[in-house]
């Protein structure tokens, strides 16, 4: 299993994966996992110390790629460069400009300087390993396509866990129709992608078998938490987006004041803006409150409005909080094509909304279609299907 890393929470004194360690306990531990460090904390000691670190490899490729780069790469990378400049101008009118065109195409050249040896790293592993099943996070990613390439030829299926947000917004799932027809494109693809739910497939158009699954993590925490209404005045979560923080707090600011006691506004940090938001230990700015959790579940929990752009969040408070809002911006409207939820413009909009209407309620038929239930089931039923090759059970799979 290849992770970022990024989804580690503790549980029981130990670091766990939230988006690996599920299958790894439904595998009864016959996994490795190889993760990145994307914190600044040392993620030991582990539930399952099944697991090695893909930081010094990468640093080793990286380096060794700056000694090997040469003409040819700098030639493709200008070649690549030259066409997304010009594409830039024809269709946005955006012009790269010198000092970034510059950038841009060291940067591609050095990619692909190190594909050739990220390749032989990856065929010595997999000869020695022999993996029957492959199973990634940001599988679609370009950054996977030689990770998903080499184990193609070896014959070792590739599957994609989802891991966030995947909609027709999102530019690593959806391409233009020549690549999607493109067998060489293809090949650099995961050949599965397993998803939260049937609404999430058909978002994107990636050339990937599609499987429902469900969310693990989500699932086990609805399994074994009971959620009582821990506050009884109605709270209103608003969630980061890791970029525009001081945007965010301004707005949770604004709607603190718009909104009258009972209410409470509290600010949850994206896990990209958290460190950086906590390392003042600020609680609170001004009547609003800042949520200092790592998990963002027990805060859903509590929450009676879940307010965002673009959230993997706005998505898991479907089912748990009775309304949510998506901030209507050019983001929004970009990452977010199709939502299912209500939206608004500005804070006052907002307020008047939550206090006025009964704007934001999700259907049940929808939350469904977002979260599959079952997912030990499904993720046993794919499982057997790919490595044990029972293709009816195959066929079984990919028809829901």
């Amino acid at each position: 299993m290849y992770a970022t890393g990024a989804g580690l929470i503790e549980r029981e004194g130990s670091y766990f994966n939230r988006y690996t360690g599920y299958f790894s306990e439904a595998l009864r531990g016959d996994t490795w996992s190889v993760e990145g460090i994307p914190f600044d904390t040392w993620p030991m000691p582990r539930i399952d110390n099944r697991v090695s670190f893909s930081t010094p490899a990468k640093t080793w490729a990286f380096l060794r790629a700056k000694l090997a780069l040469g003409s040819s790469e700098i030639r493709q990378a200008t070649e690549l460069v030259t066409l997304a400049e010009r594409r830039a101008q024809q269709v946005l009118g955006w012009r790269l400009g010198n000092a970034r065109r510059s950038w841009l195409i060291r940067f591609c050249a050095r990619q692909l300087a190190s594909y050739p040896l990220r390749r032989r790293n990856l065929e010595v592993w997999l000869r020695r390993v022999r993996p029957r099943l492959l199973l990634t996070e940001e599988g679609c990613y370009g950054h996977m396509a030689v990770l998903n390439a080499t184990a193609r030829e070896y014959g070792i299926p590739v599957a994609e866990f989802q891991h966030g947000i995947t909609t027709s917004g999102h530019i690593a799932y959806n391409v233009a129709p020549v690549l999607a027809t493109n067998a060489k494109y293809r090949d650099t693809q995961p050949n599965y992608f397993l998803a939260y739910g049937s609404w999430w497939n058909a978002q994107f158009n990636a050339p990937v078998s599609k499987v429902v699954v469900g969310n693990p993590h989500r699932s086990a925490l609805l399994e074994r938490r009971e959620r009582p209404r821990v506050e009884a005045a109605p709270l209103v979560l608003v969630l980061g987006d890791g970029i525009e923080t001081d945007l965010y707090i301004a707005l949770c600011r604004e709607l603190g004041e718009l909104l009258p006691a009972p209410f409470k506004v509290v600010f949850r940090p994206h896990p990209l803006e958290r460190d950086r938001v906590l390392a003042g230990r600020c609680t609170k700015f001004g009547r609003v409150a800042i949520d200092q959790g790592r998990d963002i579940y027990p805060s859903l929990f509590k929450s009676h409005v879940v307010v965002s752009e673009v959230s993997t969040g706005l998505f898991e408070a479907a089912g748990l909080v009775e309304r949510i809002f998506v901030w209507n911006t050019p983001k929004s409207r970009f990452s977010l094509p199709g939502h299912p939820f209500a939206h608004f413009g500005t804070a006052t909009e907002l307020a008047n909304a939550i206090q006025t209407t009964s704007a934001g309620f999700i259907r049940d038929s929808m939350q469904k279609s977002l979260w599959a239930p079952n997912w030990r089931a499904r993720f046993t039923r794919f499982t057997d299907s790919v490595i044990n090759g029972n293709q009816d059970t195959e066929t079984r799979l990919y028809c829901e």
